[in-house]
């Protein structure tokens, strides 16, 4: 019996071994983002893993809208002028 089956390739990037630690950055994060969406519209979690993996993304997402998305900086108020006499 014949089989179709190809080695699947890896998408993930060899990391190159130095003395650095390893990092993850914003565009990691994104990636694991749009990865636990695609899982949940997928139906890849049980019903009781729901909250905890929900939970999960809500603080993954609202940190990265943060980062997306910065608030200006309050501009710190002007020193009153000294007045005269003083």
């Amino acid at each position: 019996m014949e089989t179709n089956e190809q080695p699947i390739e890896s998408a993930a990037q060899e990391v190159p071994s130095t003395s650095e630690p390893p990092s993850v950055n914003i565009q990691d994060l994104q990636v694991l983002r749009s990865c636990i969406q695609i899982a949940c519209t997928r139906g890849a979690f049980k019903a009781e893993e729901m909250q905890t993996v929900g939970t999960a993304f809500n603080r993954l997402n609202a940190f990265l809208q943060h980062v997306e998305n910065p608030q200006p900086a309050e501009a710190p108020e002007p020193e009153a002028a000294p007045t005269q006499g003083e």
